[in-house]
């Protein structure tokens, strides 16, 4: 599973990559993202390989961690016309990287900050929830040709779904629900291979953009 979904983030990158000069700003963070995410992959199998199974390379995952939530939510900023919304979600970022700090501080960097993540991971299905009835849904052209649309569900079916595995991950473990874990463990897996396909999808469809705000433009009519 973990080299099929490296290798959805490689596709994801070639493609954002390719059509990187007609991205809008927003997209453009959300390819980094993608291309952070494949570096810290790859960084952290290269260094369970060199050394060994036992190897704690959470820290890498603490660095991501802090840039992912900058990077999406940076990107759903943009995608929000409510400028009160775009000061809060400034503000919520700012806030959520001093409680990265005072967890990393507290636990260490070889501690995944899940506190952090927990908070993150609401932060980012709040913004593109928004996102998704402010630039996707309730216009007149079909959602399935919107690129918020498919960016905006790629965020909400991963969070989504990840938050409770994270939540209930710790509990699992330390009642000895193995089987449980695993299973949660796998459906989260499962989803990432998901994740990035939709990004890949949206990045497509941003070839027609018209604008620096991921507006689409087909057959001569213009959507967000």
């Amino acid at each position: 599973f973990l080299f099929m979904v490296i290798g959805g983030i490689i596709i994801t990158s070639i493609i954002g990559i390719f059509h990187y000069r007609r991205l809008p700003q927003a997209y453009k963070l959300i390819l980094y993202q993608v291309l952070l995410a494949l570096t810290c992959e790859l960084l952290a199998k290269y260094l369970i390989i060199k050394h060994s199974s036992r190897y704690n390379n959470l820290w890498i995952f603490n660095i991501y961690l802090l840039g992912e939530f900058w990077l999406n939510g940076l990107a759903g900023r943009i995608l929000i016309n409510n400028k009160t919304i775009k000061k809060v979600v400034l503000f919520l970022l700012v806030a959520l990287t001093i409680l990265w700090s005072i967890n990393i501080y507290m636990e260490g960097m070889v501690s995944f900050a899940n506190w952090c993540f927990k908070a993150a991971s609401i932060l980012q299905i709040a913004i593109y929830f928004v996102v998704l009835f402010d630039a996707a849904l309730f216009k007149s052209q079909s959602i399935f040709v919107q690129p918020t649309f498919w960016l905006s569900i790629s965020v909400l079916l991963f969070f989504g779904c990840d938050l409770p595995y994270f939540g209930l991950r710790n509990y699992l473990i330390g009642h000895k629900l193995n089987g449980i874990e695993h299973k949660l463990h796998t459906i989260n897996t499962i989803l990432s291979l998901i994740r990035y396909p939709l990004i890949a999808i949206s990045f497509v469809l941003c070839s027609y953009s018209d604008n620096k705000r991921g507006v689409l433009k087909i057959n001569g009519n213009v959507c967000k």
